[in-house]
């Protein structure tokens, strides 16, 4: 019998393969073309912790990829922050806007805050898979933040300036990211313009336009503000933020008149 030509012989090999694809579920082919990497392939840049305050708290971790590559990462790479799971929010790889572009995603790992998380004066960001391990570690990040005027029980003025402590010394508070706004009890009343700030060290200053109607309320300051960084393990630089919307009931003297 002669020889098989080499094209019969693949013909025939065809099937052969298709079965073998179909039982093992297209694993290698699924290997084949995916492109996803390590986390020593990503050989992020630095680690972006952060931690969102509001009705619904949140803990965050970013990783940065090289300038000019946008990587998806492998599914098994796993994150926790002070031994809890986060989930991987973001992937990586090119993700789409609500504009119809799109953009590089930085791989990102989230967990919401429960009310036993604010315990610890460190809080401590592992990011790992069987290649590497990054750690960030940072001062008070998952604190509860709170603003409390420095003299208590008594009315600000209108047009005076009124120191306020924040809560966490340790913060280094963005003057240009910081709003401060006065919300009446009484619908009716309203500041005329912004209200002016000033930030000394863990000291936020605000002061109320001059006209500001007396009344009752509450003072809403929207901060943002740098958390140490304790420790940075297996990334080049690692950065640390809190942002956190707080309120304080008060009372608005009208301004007193001039001596």
């Amino acid at each position: 019998m002669p020889p098989r030509s080499l094209a019969s012989q693949l013909l025939s090999f065809a099937p052969v393969a298709l079965l073998g694809i179909s039982a093992t579920g297209c694993t290698w082919i699924d290997d084949l073309f995916d492109e996803s990497v390590s986390l020593s392939e990503f050989a992020p840049v630095s680690a972006q912790a952060t931690v969102e305050f509001g009705a619904v708290s949140r803990s965050q971790l970013v990783l940065e990829s090289k300038a000019g590559i946008c990587p998806t990462m492998k599914e098994d790479i796993e994150a926790r922050v002070d031994d809890k799971p986060m989930d991987m929010f973001i992937r990586g790889g090119q993700q789409p806007t609500a504009q119809g572009d799109w953009i590089c995603g930085m791989p990102t790992f989230r967990r919401n805050i429960a009310s036993g998380d604010f315990d610890g004066e460190a809080n401590r960001f592992v990011v790992e898979d069987d290649t590497k391990t990054i750690t960030v570690v940072a001062s008070a990040l998952i604190k509860e933040r709170t603003i409390t005027p420095i003299v208590t029980d008594v009315p600000i003025n209108a047009g005076v300036e009124t120191p306020f402590d924040w809560s966490v010394a340790t913060d280094v508070i963005d003057p240009d990211l910081l709003i401060a706004d006065f919300l009446y009890d009484d619908a009716a009343l309203s500041l005329s313009s912004t209200i002016w700030t000033r930030v000394e060290g863990s000291l936020v200053h605000i002061r109320l336009p001059a006209d500001a109607p007396a009344g009752k309320g509450k003072l809403q300051v929207d901060v943002t503000a740098d958390v140490s960084v304790e420790k940075c393990e297996g990334v080049p630089a690692c950065h640390a933020s809190a942002h956190a919307v707080v309120e304080v009931p008060l009372e608005v003297a009208a301004k007193p008149p001039n001596p």
